[in-house]
């Protein structure tokens, strides 16, 4: 079955309609609303999470781990109260997990009824007889190296004694490097100017092998930049909002189509790629009646030296390569794309100032929506 029929059946399957037509603009059109409708769900939840499109910081988040995280407390209470956790058929969760250990879910059980539960949805837990024994230090040791030490001391004392009620905790991580080609270090007389000026605490870096192959939408004047990545399935994106007014209004849309085009790859071109150092760490906390909840999202785009990286073109050229450069606020994403009906935003930041170092502590109580951005004067 193709990628399009498997879009037009999730679609059926969705919104519980039939059509048998098998017209080519028919088929796309169904294609393209399937991916839409789970792409907005992750755009809302950054929104949500940065307390508006135009954060006042820098921001980094996992839209799609928060929403799953949010879909599996509401199965496992829905499950719980049902029927005490004994009887009945249940749906297994897919949670992403992956290879690298840098992208995933982990559940601690505090109900051996949340146990059973847990088991027949297939999601991996640290039972409750196990946590007894397990003081905070162990059991957050238990995780580190579960996750090849991306993730360390997300349980904390206070999360975990929050309300003895809780039938269980969970914690999500994403450590993302941006995973353009190798990156080299800019000299600094080379240094490009960053929204019209040059500021002296911004370093910057370049792809170190150039031509680049990239993927590139224009949208409403929105520049999107989409960028190969190793793991098969995923596809980075740089987005860079136009020298205008902007409203909150037209950025949903707009992200979907430039992400859409992105992902469909029907221009490609080669460039040598500058982009600002910048390094944030955000910690998130959401204390619910069912379970507290922490997601940390990490995003570092530093030098990274080695063939491990981005597939790069191979053709040699004498002549002067396009540059582009990430030059102003903008946003980067990182698209799963593993189940191409179904792109999911992984990853999502908004980089307002670049900074090598930056940790950020939210919770449930977020900053209202701003009207405007204008990029540039």
């Amino acid at each position: 079955m193709n990628i399009i029929n498997k879009c037009v059946l999730s679609l059926k399957n969705s919104l519980q309609k039939s059509s048998n037509s098998g017209k080519p603009e028919e088929s796309a059109f169904l294609s393209r609303t399937v991916k839409s409708e789970f792409l907005r769900s992750d755009l809302r939840t950054f929104k949500e999470l940065a307390g508006g499109w135009f954060p006042d910081d820098n921001i980094m988040t996992a839209p799609l781990l928060v929403n799953r995280s949010t879909d599996l407390i509401g199965k496992v209470t829905q499950k719980t109260q049902a029927d005490g956790a004994s009887g009945g058929k249940i749906k297994k969760v897919s949670l992403p997990v992956s290879d690298d250990r840098s992208y995933g879910i982990y559940v601690v059980s505090n109900s051996k009824h949340v146990d059973k539960v847990l088991k027949k949805l297939g999601v991996p837990h640290t039972r409750t007889d196990k946590v007894d024994k397990l003081n905070i230090l162990s059991l957050n040791n238990h995780i580190g190296r579960g996750t090849g030490r991306t993730v360390n001391d997300l349980f904390s004392s206070r999360m975990l004694k929050k309300d003895p009620e809780h039938s269980f905790y969970m914690a999500t991580w994403l450590s993302l490097e941006v995973p353009c080609q190798p990156l080299e270090a800019v000299s600094s007389e080379d240094y490009p100017d960053w929204y019209g000026k040059r500021p002296p605490n911004i370093n910057w870096l370049k792809s170190a092998h150039s031509p680049s192959l990239l993927s590139r939408a224009n949208i409403d004047g929105f520049d999107f930049i989409g960028v190969p990545v190793s793991k098969e399935g995923f596809k980075a994106v740089f987005v860079m909002p136009p020298f205008r007014s902007v409203t909150s209004d037209e950025m949903e849309d707009v992200f979907i189509q430039g992400f859409c085009e992105i992902l469909s790859n029907k221009s490609m071109s080669t460039a040598q790629l500058f982009l600002p150092r910048s390094h944030i760490n955000m910690y998130y906390e959401k204390d619910c009646p069912e379970a507290a909840v922490a997601h940390q999202a990490v995003m570092i785009m530093d030098e990274k030296v080695g063939t491990e990286a981005a597939a790069t073109s191979t053709r040699k050229s004498q002549d002067i390569e396009p540059v582009i450069t990430i030059d102003r606020p903008f946003y980067f994403a990182m698209i799963d794309h593993q189940e191409p009906c179904e792109p999911r935003i992984a990853g999502m930041a908004f980089v307002k100032e670049p900074r090598e170092t930056m940790f950020g502590r939210r919770h449930e109580s977020w900053k209202e929506d701003k009207g405007s951005l204008v990029v540039g004067e």
